[in-house]
């Protein structure tokens, strides 16, 4: 993969597997120059239009939501929106994380990635995780780590918590036991920290996810598996008050 971070978004023109690969390759472009929260939605007046952009959504403490638009795909053919997908279009001033100052009050930005990350390691429950910028490798991380065994993944904040932040399954959000949960435990006004609370690795669900082609395969590499070998599936950390 280039070294230059502005080749690692999809291009226009490029031909993808499969409209959820070149969502990923999107999220992960995004990750590594420096934010997140990346997602995809349908064009009304041409349903078979994608659009992937950001979905950072407004509350309390962020008045103001960010829906820049990144990339454009339409299906190679417009009868099968379940086969190939080409990139139509991509926003070259929204590519880099200062375009995007709404990603803020528990989101965040963080450095552009010029290299690939060095290992930290397998990551396990204990773990701290210290900054946006390595939080955000964590996420493109455990995204390419999934995706080689042909499954993707959700990420967001845990319902009914104020501090959670949780990756999961999308092939069975609700029944699937897969998940890496992390708990901020950062000061306010210091620099942001979550504590790894429990990995899941185990997957019920079969994919049918095609063999990664080469072009994502070559941004799957740049980011280095964060979880461990061993054989025990289920690891915890027991919170103290």
């Amino acid at each position: 993969m280039s070294a230059k971070p502005h080749k690692f978004w999809p291009s226009v023109g490029s031909v993808w597997s499969h409209w959820s690969d070149l969502l990923l390759a999107t999220q992960l472009a995004a990750l590594r120059a420096g934010f997140n929260y990346v997602g995809k939605t349908w064009d009304p007046a041409s349903p078979a239009y994608l659009k992937l952009r950001c979905q950072v959504e407004a509350h309390a403490r962020r008045k103001n939501r960010c829906r820049h638009a990144l990339v454009g795909a339409a299906p190679v053919d417009p009868q099968d929106p379940s086969g190939a997908w080409m990139v139509t279009a991509v926003t070259a001033t929204n590519l880099e994380a200062r375009r995007h100052p709404t990603h803020c009050n528990g989101i965040g930005l963080s450095r552009r990635l010029k290299k690939k990350p060095a290992g930290r390691g397998a990551l396990g429950p204990g773990d701290v995780i210290t900054g946006f910028r390595d939080l955000h490798t964590l996420e493109g991380s455990l995204r390419a780590d999934a995706r080689r065994t042909g499954r993707f993944l959700s990420f967001g904040a845990v319902p009914k918590t104020e501090c959670d932040l949780e990756f999961k399954c999308v092939l069975g959000t609700a029944t699937c036991p897969f998940r890496v949960r992390l708990h901020e435990t950062g000061e306010p006004g210091e620099e942001p920290q979550w504590r790894c609370l429990e990995i899941k690795r185990t997957h019920t669900f079969v994919s049918g996810a095609s063999v990664p082609q080469d072009r994502l395969k070559r941004r799957l590499d740049f980011f280095v598996s964060p979880l461990p070998h061993a054989r025990v599936t289920v690891l915890t950390f027991q919170r103290t008050m």
